[in-house]
This record gives C-alpha cells, sequence and structure tokens, in this order.
C-alpha cells in the first residue's frame, strides 16, 4: 500500500472518529418550546398584566431596522402620552427571541402590525403596515369610551 492511499486512509478515520466526538461533546439544541416553556417575555408579561387588568391595550409589533416600523414607532410615542392611564402601549420587539411565543401566538407575518384590544381583552383592531393618525386615533377613542 502507497503512502498516498495510507494518509488517506488515517484522514478518513481521523474524520470520521472527530464526528463521532463532536456529536456526543456538543449538545443537541433545546426545542424553543422547551426553552420557553412557562417562562413570559416582560412582553408578555405586561400583556397577561393589562388583560388582568381590564385594561385597553394597542400591542405593536415591530423592528428597529424596517423603515415602515420606526415609523409606526415614532406615531406610538407620539400618541402615548395621549392615552396616558386610558389606552396600555405595549411594544414587542420581532428580533428578541423571548418574544417568540408571542409572534407565534398572534400568527405575525408582517411587521408592524398592531392589535388594540378593548377592556374586556377583546381584539377590537388589527392592521398590517403603517396607520394613518386619524384612523388610529379614532380606533383608540373607540376602545376608550367603551
Amino acid at each position: 500500500m502507497s503512502r498516498t492511499v495510507q494518509w488517506i486512509i488515517i484522514a478518513i478515520i481521523l474524520v470520521f472518529v472527530g464526528g463521532i466526538v463532536y456529536k456526543q461533546n456538543v449538545a443537541a439544541p433545546v426545542p424553543q418550546h422547551e426553552i420557553t416553556a412557562g417562562v413570559l417575555s416582560p412582553s408578555e408579561q405586561e400583556i397577561e398584566t393589562a388583560l388582568e387588568n381590564g385594561d385597553s391595550i394597542w400591542i405593536l409589533f415591530r423592528s428597529t431596522t424596517c423603515v415602515p416600523c420606526v415609523e409606526m414607532q415614532q406615531i406610538f410615542d407620539e400618541l402615548k402620552p395621549e392615552y396616558e392611564g386610558k389606552v396600555r402601549f405595549i411594544e414587542v420587539d420581532v428580533n428578541d427571541r423571548a418574544n417568540i411565543n408571542l409572534l407565534q401566538e398572534y400568527k405575525l407575518q408582517y411587521i408592524p402590525t398592531s392589535y388594540i384590544h378593548d377592556g374586556q381583552g377583546n381584539i377590537s383592531y388589527h392592521n398590517v403596515g403603517v396607520i394613518p393618525l386619524d384612523e388610529l386615533t379614532a380606533e383608540l377613542d373607540r376602545v376608550v369610551t367603551q
């Protein structure tokens, strides 16, 4: 057997043994549902508390990197003081892995996405994209007066 063939066989054996060692020593990824089971993200906790208290809520699912999300964030920040004590404003960063359960619960596909819950916990408004200010204030006023 030639020297080259011997080196090839040794290389194959080393790769094979290395693969076995790697597989045994590197933990398989833990499924996401096991990581988050029973653990609520801060956003989930805030939503749960608001629903338990019978508060009206505006939930804004957004990212800091998409232009429409930034525009909605500005509207969100502008309206928040006006509705202080009347509507709870909750931001959910879709890039934060802690919020994966919320993204699944609300079946989120696009951002920005807004949900407005009335005081009974019912979704009274849902929109994907930028919402005109007058339409948004009308929806918020509607849940405040209920």
